[in-house]
């Protein structure tokens, strides 16, 4: 399902997508909104109850960015191009999963 809704974050200005952590009752929303003709920025919404939280953004077996999440409401990861993302979740959540983006 991600892959899918983040490819047509070149066809809208706005995808928004809601993610299953499995073997949970916990979703977590992430945002695409499209920069440019090439490039968008990825909005990761706080997760209700997730306390520390640490958040890996990783293309290519390397860490592109890794951020806290500690009562921030989102966090963003700008100026990705197209690409296989995966995102790391770790702390009181430990899940990972990938996104497709397309040009």
């Amino acid at each position: 399902v991600p892959v899918r809704n983040a490819a047509r974050a070149f066809a809208s200005s706005h995808v928004r997508v809601n993610h299953r952590i499995p073997g949970t009752e916990t979703d977590l929303q992430y945002e695409l909104l499209r920069e440019s003709e090439s490039t968008v920025t990825l909005i990761v919404n706080r997760l209700p109850e997730s306390g520390h939280l640490r958040i890996n953004l990783k293309s290519g077996g390397r860490t592109l960015d890794s951020r806290i999440m500690n009562g921030e409401q989102s966090i963003q990861f700008e100026h990705l191009g197209p690409g296989r993302y995966i995102l790391e979740f770790s702390g009181r959540i430990r899940h990972s999963f990938a996104i497709q983006i397309l040009a």
